[in-house]
């Protein structure tokens, strides 16, 4: 076959020079001539030592020779001079391809080492190629990848010479026009040849890492056919295993990290796809066999099965492969079909005796130990904690269990890996707070905190001297420590007698002031020492352990850390969530900081002697071992995962209050022998400027009080001779299952002493339009009711606020739903739900919702309608919300984010943009440019560009076309309901002491959720409304700031919350409690007018020996208030506590209690008012004695059942 151009290609070099001008390269080959002379010879003859075949006929032989010279004398002139080849325009690098290179590909006559050398120059033109020639050049070196050895003529060179030039274009961003024949081809040569297999795995690697999404698809392929070519490879003895086996688990720990890439930048919706999750599965499913033959496989094989370790080969590879495994675990059988346990097992033993630290590698055993420990959170895994028994006749005595072989690797690790010291510290304080530990293996979780403490204060104790980048995690990792075993930890600090325990407790202070230099802790950190503190403070105060110089610097060093939390929160509600960048701005930024840099080195140049002294201090410390090497600590930065665990459970601001609770009437006094409240304050303020003693006990945005009762802070405990914290609760509030179905006249559900009527009689006699409104600071269980009586309502209608309302309900399966903007009778599928003009709607909340129901198969179709004069809430308005709270500093009001007073607040000075303006794309530009141009010019750290205009107006011409159906002019609607004698049940959100004009001004919500409200946010007449139900609850909560008379400060209404389950469902934040204030609800029952009551939550007051009621509110001298206080500053000198009010002089006002007596019994499964205990019937009637109000409906439990009709 005669090749292209032959007559260009049969002219050897020096025949090469034309004067026709026609080849693009010959102006430039002359100044190359002599490097040619020079060199051609030696190059040439270094070629000619692999020889040509013998039987090629004279013409074939000749072919090849003047090939080989022409294509050398190319690389020795055009082809070295790379730099000036890409200067050109692209005709020169595709001539040269088109007409000297892809023609060797295909001869008849095998060229070995012509084709490898013209691989090689594909590979270095890379950046040069078109576009259009991507099929042509891979399927020239596709064709090379896979040429076979010519009998006496390896062709290994052309191999690998193709491989390196796929590689080259990949890295060049020359992608091929389709990526599963280069796979097939890659993956189909891998096994044949040992060291090629090598190259081959590098070249695997590198295409899964360039094709992305292209390739991800085909990563489950991928793995499976590999696992198998390797598990034949690995060796079934002790030896270490082969090149091509380490190569193989190499590139499978790579092609998971694409995998576990990719998969993270994808929705969630599309990460639990049942296509992503089958997926996951098959590479779980496959990386499993491969371990199994690695590290199971071989000491079955030996027969020694609880005595054999594998070869620690690929160790980290390995982990990285046993953490996808446990990532694709969904059920819990899955464990025992992956053997995740046993291969956890050996793992364990294997890092375990591992030594060989690396600076940069071993991370992904620590990313291993997290995923496991949340692995066994979730399904509880065999021999994790406890080790197995060994089969008789084998001493009984356990084996070392999963978890002892990992702390023996974060012990060792601790002592030797300071670069990897925060990971430790994360993984330390996982591995003791995360897992639930019984009381037999409470040892285990005992001798972890001792070898961790040891290993940790051993390292500390070396750079304690002076302040350093290690002192924080390791100062982090020994109060993980004393949180679980303070008394031991105590011990080991003490043990040589130099005082480690002080010395310990004045650092971890230390780090946590604004003057630490080697960097402020994050508010995890933060979160985490103040616990530690004051733990410390509850120990030497309540246990004696220390004297008083003690005591104060604790107690001091645990103020300043709460302060330094709470500035930290504040940053961050203040910041909210950045916006990415767009990568111009970020390059511009780029160019600005490296202009902003020069400026500085003009600025500020460091002297010689400064030079020489700064180094002289690096290189003392660096011999005193008091630093670690550039480079260590890298991870420092990263976020750490402490609040894990029970110590977490037990709130930060619990701890603070509770500290200071106790501490302000014995430390403050006792440390300067202060006995009136001016001192105190005064002294207090000298040594806490911010953090005001109000904002103490004002602190309540607590964790999860789940486990409360773990936690020795909740215990009973004395304080001086008579002083007692009571345990008030015991039980935690269960979940009930309710029906979503209509409700039937059963004794069971609607009985009032044996009259099965009576629950029926009483929804049906409210009238024609209804409203449920709340008659607290919200979160009473208005949705609840909603639920139920919208079954025999034919309309739910929302009238104002919007999605910082949280209603939560049930379907028929115990499926929670959180709804914010849903009206609550969404559930009962003849219900229509109408979102009235005065409710403010965000769309993207809104969609979530129907979203989330329709997923669950609640369906939404014609069964929702949004007024078209509701106004749109947009993303913009929450960002303006945190700013405006930002803005307030130390007079937040703790709204829920939600950009709520933002949408009013343009309603108010009509700007705003309604619901009906999506149906004019051709104004909404322009109006919201105005919006977003508003707001930019109000708030400097608000970001606004025309970029953003373009994506918002984008966005909602989409939300437009799908709101369309559900848009109606809901006045109209609802007003042709009444006129045909419809049923209307009107669910209001928040509460009444939130309104706008009624409730605790400022720290209000920005609308009216008063019987007002109802008239105004649904267009509806005040003459046809009529029976109103109050929802109150029979104890009182408050989210976020304000004042709260009938607060419980301390452990009494952490408790309660515990109970109660206390947390917000729109924001998640833990409720402040505290008695029932009939002063307050009567004050609501005034404006409201309500019918009836619906009392919820009876049933957590349940284990109360005793209960309060405030009834009144009193001046100093005993006279009633007889209006509710309008005045902030009154209603904040009313405080529950009546030592706190001796302590700190509030005495100006006062709560009145009157104290009735608990029932101590479980009523959650009482259906009966008679039923009852007396002392809760006794409680109710005085409650309906006191309003005039009845109470009709009384809650004693989550579900719909769990209702009784009074």
């Amino acid at each position: 076959m005669t090749p292209p151009n032959h007559f260009v290609i049969m002219e050897p070099p020096y025949c090469c020079a034309r004067g026709s001008g026609t080849d693009p390269f010959e102006p430039h080959q002359s100044c190359f001539q002599d490097l040619h002379n020079n060199n051609f010879s030696k190059i040439r003859s270094k070629l000619y030592k692999f020889p040509i075949p013998s039987d090629a006929n004279t013409s074939q032989t000749r072919i090849q020779n003047d090939l080989l010279t022409v294509v050398l004398f190319l690389l020795l002139t055009n082809i070295f001079n790379f730099c000036f080849l890409r200067e050109q325009q692209p005709a020169y690098a595709t001539t040269l391809v088109q007409t000297r290179l892809l023609p060797l590909y295909k001869l008849s006559v095998s060229v070995p080492y012509l084709v490898a050398t013209a691989n090689w120059v594909l590979g270095e033109l890379a950046s040069c190629l078109p576009e259009e020639m991507s099929a042509d050049v891979y399927t020239s070196l596709l064709k090379a990848l896979v040429m076979p050895d010519n009998r006496d003529i390896s062709c290994y060179p052309v191999r690998v010479s193709a491989a390196a030039a796929i590689v080259g274009l990949l890295d060049n961003d020359y992608p091929p026009p389709e990526w599963l024949p280069l796979l097939q081809v890659v993956i189909g040569r891998i096994g044949n040849n040992e060291e090629e297999s090598s190259i081959l795995f590098h070249l695997l690697s590198s295409v899964v890492e360039a094709g992305h999404e292209n390739v991800v698809v085909h990563i489950p392929y991928i793995v499976s056919t590999l696992v198998v070519g390797i598990s034949k490879c690995i060796p079934t003895d002790l030896e270490p295993w082969p090149q091509m086996v380490e190569k193989g688990f190499e590139a499978l720990a790579a092609i998971d990290q694409s995998w576990e890439s990719f998969t993270a930048e994808q929705s969630e919706e599309n990460a639990s796809s049942e296509k992503w999750v089958s997926s996951q599965a098959t590479i779980g499913r496959a990386f499993s066999s491969l371990l199994q033959q690695a590290w199971l496989a071989l000491a079955h094989h030996l027969g020694r099965e609880d005595e054999v370790l594998p070869p620690s080969s690929c160790l980290d590879y390995a982990s990285t492969l046993l953490r996808s495994i446990m990532l694709s675990v969904t059920e819990s059988n899955a464990i025992l079909e992956l053997k995740v346990s046993k291969l956890l097992l050996v793992w364990a033993d294997l890092i375990a005796n591992w030594h060989a630290w690396e600076e940069s590698e071993d991370m992904s055993i620590f990313e291993c130990i997290k995923e496991a420990v949340s692995l066994h959170k979730k399904h509880g895994l065999k021999n994790f904690i406890g080790g197995q028994m060994p089969s008789p006749p084998a001493p009984p005595v356990p084996q070392p269990s999963i978890i002892q072989g990992i702390g023996s690797f974060i012990s060792e690790a601790a002592l030797h890996y300071p670069s990897a010291m925060w990971k430790i510290c994360s993984c330390i304080h996982i591995l003791l707070h995360a897992p639930i530990y019984s009381s037999e293996t409470e040892g285990v979780k005992q001798s972890l905190a001792v070898a961790f403490c040891q290993a940790t204060y051993t390292r500390f104790r070396e750079i304690k001297s002076k302040p350093c980048p290690l002192w924080k995690p390791l100062l982090l990792a020994i109060s993980s420590c004393y949180l679980c075993c303070p008394e031991v930890v105590e011990g080991i600090l003490e043990k040589d007698g130099d005082g480690g325990f002080q010395t310990w407790m004045s650092a971890l202070g230390s780090v946590s002031s604004s003057s630490f230099k080697p960097g402020l802790p994050t508010e995890s950190e933060i979160k985490l020492i103040v616990l530690a503190l004051a733990k410390v403070v509850e120990r030497v105060v309540v246990v004696g352990k220390s004297s008083g110089a003690l005591l104060r610097e604790c107690f001091t060093s645990l103020m300043e850390a709460s302060i330094r939390w709470k500035e930290l929160r504040e940053e961050e509600e203040a910041g909210g969530e950045e916006e990415t960048e767009d990568d111009d701005e970020i390059e511009d930024d780029d160019d600005d900081n490296d202009d902003d840099e020069d400026s500085e080195d003009d600025e500020y140049e460091e002297t010689e002697e400064e030079f020489l002294n700064r180094y002289a201090e690096a290189a003392l410390a660096l011999e005193n071992g008091t630093v670690i090497e550039e480079g260590d600590l890298e991870d420092e930065d990263q976020e750490m995962d402490f609040e894990q665990g029970p110590c977490f459970v037990i709130a930060v601001q619990f701890a603070i209050i509770t500290t200071a609770y106790e501490l302000i009437t014995f430390s403050l006094i006792y440390f300067y022998n202060i006995h009136s409240y001016c001192q105190v304050c005064k002294i207090w303020e000298i040594r806490w400027p911010k953090l005001s003693l109000t904002q103490v006990f004002a602190m309540n945005n607590l964790s999860s009080f789940t486990a409360l009762d773990s936690n020795p802070l909740s215990t009973p405990c004395s304080f001086g001779a008579q002083h007692h914290r009571p345990v008030l609760l015991q039980r935690s509030r269960n979940t009930v299952v309710c029906s979503v179905k209509p409700l039937v006249a059963t004794p069971s559900s609607l009985s009032l002493s044996g009259s099965p009527n009576q629950g029926l009689n009483r929804i049906e006699s409210l009238t024609q339009v209804s409203g449920v409104l709340g008659c607290q600071w919200g979160d009473e269980g208005k949705g609840k009711l909603v639920d139920i009586l919208a079954q025999h309502f034919d309309i739910v209608a929302r009238c104002q606020g919007g999605a910082n309302a949280g209603h939560t309900i049930y379907n028929a399966e115990g499926k929670k739903f959180a709804l914010h903007l849903v009206p609550s009778g969404i559930l009962n599928e003849e219900t229509l739900c109408v979102i009235g003009n005065g409710v403010v709607v965000h769309l993207p909340g809104l969609f979530k919702e129907i979203d989330g129901l329709e997923s669950n198969g609640v369906s939404c179709k014609g069964r929702i309608l949004v007024s078209d004069r509701a106004h749109l809430l947009f993303d913009f308005h929450q960002i303006v919300d945190g700013l405006r709270e930002s803005e307030l500093s130390e007079s937040f009001i703790g709204t829920t984010k939600r950009g709520i007073g933002p949408c009013y607040s343009n309603k108010v000075i009509r700007n705003g943009i309604r619901v009906s303006d999506l149906r004019h794309m051709d104004t909404l530009p322009q109006k919201l440019d105005d919006l977003l141009s508003d707001a930019a010019s109000r708030f400097q750290g608000f970001d606004y560009g025309p970029h953003v205009l373009k994506e918002e107006v984008e966005k909602y011409k989409r939300f437009a076309e799908r709101l369309e159906p559900f848009i109606a002019d809901t006045v109209h609607v609802v007003n042709e309901a009444i006129s045909e004698k419809k049923k209307i049940l009107v669910e209001g959100g928040q509460a009444t002491m939130l309104d706008i004009d009624f409730g605790t001004y400022p720290f209000v919500t920005s609308s009216s959720p008063s019987a007002g409200g109802i008239c105004t946010g649904l267009g509806i007449a005040p003459r046809v409304l009529g029976d109103l139900v109050g929802v109150v609850k029979a104890y009182t909560t408050r989210v976020g700031s304000g004042p709260f008379p009938t607060e419980i400060l301390g452990q009494g209404g952490d408790l309660l919350r515990s109970a109660g389950q206390e947390f917000g469902t729109t924001t998640g934040r833990p409720r402040r409690c505290g008695w029932l204030d009939m002063a307050a609800l009567k004050y609501c029952c005034q404006i409201n007018g309500f019918s009836s009551l619906n009392l919820t939550k009876l049933d957590v007051l349940s284990d109360l020996p005793k209960i309060l009621l405030g009834v009144a509110y009193k001046q100093k001298d005993g006279t009633p208030i007889k209006s509710f206080p309008s005045d902030l500053r009154d209603l904040e000198q009313l405080e529950a506590c009546p030592c706190l009010s001796l302590l700190f002089g509030y005495d100006m006002m006062f709560v009145d209690y009157e104290e009735l007596p608990g029932w101590e019994s479980d009523i959650s499964s009482v259906r009966n008012y008679s039923d009852l205990p007396q002392a809760a019937r006794q409680y109710v009637e005085t409650i309906e004695e006191l309003l005039g109000v009845p109470v009709h409906y009384i809650g004693v439990g989550p579900g719909r059942d769990a209702l009784i009709y009074k």
